[in-house]
């Protein structure tokens, strides 16, 4: 049997490396186009433009629509052939990210990726997951390739709200018990061959950061100080964790987030990697993990300030009809296949149910 990896051509991560984005970005093209929104812009476009114009590399910015939707990403397509640009930098948060990267691809440029925050894994990923004009999960876009550039100033990701950093800790947490999933399935990677020792055991390492180093992280980003420990968690969350996902390593805990985002409105303000630290709990039901193990993840998010349960949310448990719609949902997304076992409607509403149950308990809610 084959077996595959993906990775990234460069990842780089340090305090004040956006300085030095002119020097790599000078190495892949000379016609930039900077994609952000007005509080990405405000955080690092000027920095970003005086350092690739140092380096004779030419910049204009364009400003996000708000959301990574078909249109959004043909017009910024459009706009990168129309100015006849060969590297597209998406500054920003998840949905400026799979915007710029989608657009890449539709106008054959170059990507790099600065991250404002670090609320989800998609900087160093190869997919793109794009929404309707109603803010509705739509498709999961995959694409041939990483970004060619992954550029992390931790500087600038300490600023952000504490709120994405748990979100991202949340969202990377569900690599190790969905990659476990992967590994008992033989999922397959994008380019074919099943996942590689290497991505199992880099699953692992990013389980144990985010347990080890997690709380001190958090304190690190309320007081806006980079820490070794903070520094250690944001690899985790986007290099390990990202790399985890292209190994790959999403299965029902992603399925059920997707489920439960296109069903319950309520949803519509909590970040995906919130979302998903409940529906990993989802996932280590469906592992038949123990207890000790269901205790400590709760204990671990719980401290974080993660959504537990379902009440976290402002769902009511009792809500079968849509709750059901959400495994129903859950169980039409491709990645639900990477599971050891046959998914149904009926198997994870009930694993839905559990995860709820077990989170109220450990977490103190009941």
């Amino acid at each position: 049997m084959l077996h595959a990896i993906v990775f990234p051509p460069k990842y780089i991560q340090g305090q004040g490396a956006l300085k030095e984005i002119g020097h790599y970005v000078e190495q892949i093209g000379k016609r930039a186009l900077l994609v952000g929104d007005e509080i990405s812009f405000s955080l690092g476009a000027d920095t970003i433009c005086r350092s690739l114009s140092d380096h004779g590399v030419d910049c204009v910015k364009m400003r996000f629509g708000g959301e990574c939707t078909h249109r959004e990403i043909a017009r910024i397509a459009e706009q990168a052939k129309e100015e006849n640009r060969d590297t597209i930098i998406g500054l920003g948060a998840g949905k400026v990210v799979d915007a710029s990267r989608a657009a890449s691809f539709q106008c054959n440029c170059r990507l790099v990726v600065v991250p404002t925050a670090v609320s989800s894994t998609a900087p160093i990923s190869s997919s793109s997951v794009v929404y309707t004009e109603q803010h509705t999960f739509d498709v999961e876009l995959e694409f041939p390739a990483n970004p060619h550039l992954t550029l992390v100033d931790t500087d600038l990701i300490v600023t952000a709200p504490t709120a994405h950093l748990m979100a991202g800790i949340g969202d990377a947490l569900a690599a190790w018990y969905e990659g476990e999933a992967c590994d008992h399935s033989r999922a397959k990677v994008v380019d074919g061959g099943a996942r590689t020792h290497t991505i199992s055991v880099l699953t692992r390492a990013c389980k144990e950061t985010l347990f080890t180093y997690g709380l001190e992280a958090r304190r690190s980003c309320e007081t806006k100080v980079v820490t070794p420990a903070f520094e250690r968690v944001v690899e985790a969350i986007l290099l390990m964790a990202g790399l985890s996902f292209e190994g790959p390593s999403c299965a029902a805990a992603h399925a059920i987030d997707t489920g439960m985002l296109n069903t319950f409105e309520e949803l519509q303000s909590f970040k995906h990697g919130e979302i998903v630290a409940f529906t990993t709990l989802g996932e280590i039901v469906l592992g038949q993990y123990p207890a000790d193990e269901v205790k400590n993840y709760v204990a671990l998010t719980n401290a974080l300030g993660l959504p537990v349960c379902l009440r976290d949310f402002g769902i009511d448990k009792a809500d079968r009809d849509r709750l059901m719609l959400a495994a129903e949902r859950a169980c039409g997304r491709k990645i639900m296949s990477n599971e050891p076992f046959q998914a149904t409607p009926e198997l994870i509403y009930n694993a839905i149910l559990a995860a709820d149950t077990l989170g109220g308990y450990y977490g103190g809610r009941d």
